[in-house]
């Protein structure tokens, strides 16, 4: 509309953004200044030059009366106010302009303000998402990798998780959560192999049978991690994540949560995978 003037094709948009940039005269009878921009600016031009150029006439008259109650006249039996009236014609006329001008000015303004925001939050929805892209694209690259060396099987399902999602089919979605499920338990079995024999560890006999999925991944995260604290990190969102994606299963879980426990579970094992 800026481009091509307010045609109030669309009518709840084009008065919208009059009042954004303060297009209306009079809203009751739906009168306004409707030029595209550059008219705006055109005008604005045109308006300026003229009050430069005008010129408010000079004017002499010289009255006298003795009697203050007797109506006052000059040469040729003009009044004062005869003789002001192109001065005061030409002072409304520079009064109006000036006013126009302001009220043009005000449009433009308006209008550069919502095309810098317009710019403004567009260009850092880019570079944010773009960074965002980078970075996981990164993390993505080192993450297959490692999990094509280490659990192949594990890689493989994440694209069949991605397609049920797709469909966005409450059964979809339970067989996808049924799926991150099988890749937590794919990648325990790929990286520390169910064992016969207990695990020991701070006095405690832990079992890290075949059933025991959560327990073999803190094993290996226990072997792997220096870190106390993104150990407890790492096993507390393990342990979230697997109890969420088994109620999944079972309960009924939105497309949106759906797919941010995919995602979850892809972060989940691919920082457990890049473990040194």
């Amino acid at each position: 509309m800026e481009l091509g003037g307010y045609t109030f094709a669309e009518p709840k948009k084009a008065a919208k953004f009059a009042d954004v940039v303060g297009r209306w005269t009079d809203r009751a009878r739906n009168l306004g200044r409707w030029w595209p921009l550059a008219e705006v600016e055109a005008r604005i031009a045109a308006l300026q030059v003229e009050l430069k150029q005008c010129r408010v006439p000079d004017v002499q008259l010289n009255l006298s009366s003795a009697n203050p109650h007797e109506m006052v006249t000059g040469w040729g039996g003009s009044t004062a106010q005869q003789v002001s009236a192109p001065v005061n014609k030409v002072l409304n006329w520079m009064e109006t302009t000036t006013a126009e001008i302001h009220a043009l000015s005000g449009i433009r303004s308006r209008v550069m303000n919502q095309l810098h925001s317009f710019v403004t939050n567009t260009y850092y929805e880019l570079a944010f998402s773009m960074a965002a892209e980078l970075i996981f694209g990164e993390f993505q690259l080192t993450v297959d990798q490692r999990l094509s060396t280490m659990a192949t099987a594990t890689l493989a399902r994440f694209p069949a998780v991605s397609e049920r999602l797709a469909t966005g089919d409450p059964e979809a979605i339970s067989h996808a959560m049924g799926s991150c499920r099988r890749i937590v338990d794919g990648f325990a079995d790929a990286v520390y192999p169910p064992r016969e024999e207990p695990l020991v560890a701070n006095g405690k006999e832990i079992q890290v049978g075949p059933s025991q999925h959560l327990n073999r991944l803190d094993a290996y995260i226990r072997d792997h991690c220096s870190s106390t604290s993104r150990r407890d990190r790492l096993r507390r969102a393990l342990r979230d994540l697997y109890a969420r994606v088994s109620t999944g299963v079972h309960a009924d879980v939105t497309a949106d949560e759906a797919r941010a426990l995919h995602l979850q579970t892809y972060l989940t094992i691919g920082e457990i995978a890049l473990l040194p």
